[in-house]
């Protein structure tokens, strides 16, 4: 996703509440961007990968660079072997 907490607005809250009904039955990532309340997410029953990312002046909201590409979250994502990737992002992350 583009956006996560500490932003809040339907799609954060939405995919929160998806990843929190699939973690009950399933291994689930959450690949959002970087922010500096990581802190928060070790109370979540479902893995958060923070990526690279920068803020967007006047707003609540972050943005990743396209240079991630090289990046060792990249390289950490390549890695995961995800079985299903839902893609919940029209901007740089997706």
């Amino acid at each position: 996703m583009d956006s996560y907490y500490p932003a809040i607005d339907g799609v954060v809250l939405v995919v929160d509440s998806l990843a929190n009904c699939l973690s009950k039955y399933n291994d689930v990532t959450v690949i959002v961007p970087y922010t500096n309340t990581i802190n928060e997410d070790i109370n979540k029953p479902y893995k958060i990968i923070r990526i690279g990312s920068i803020p967007i002046p006047f707003t609540e909201y972050r943005i990743s660079p396209t240079k991630n590409r090289l990046s060792k979250e990249f390289h950490m994502l390549v890695k995961e072997q995800f079985d299903i990737i839902h893609i919940h992002s029209p901007f740089t992350i997706g």
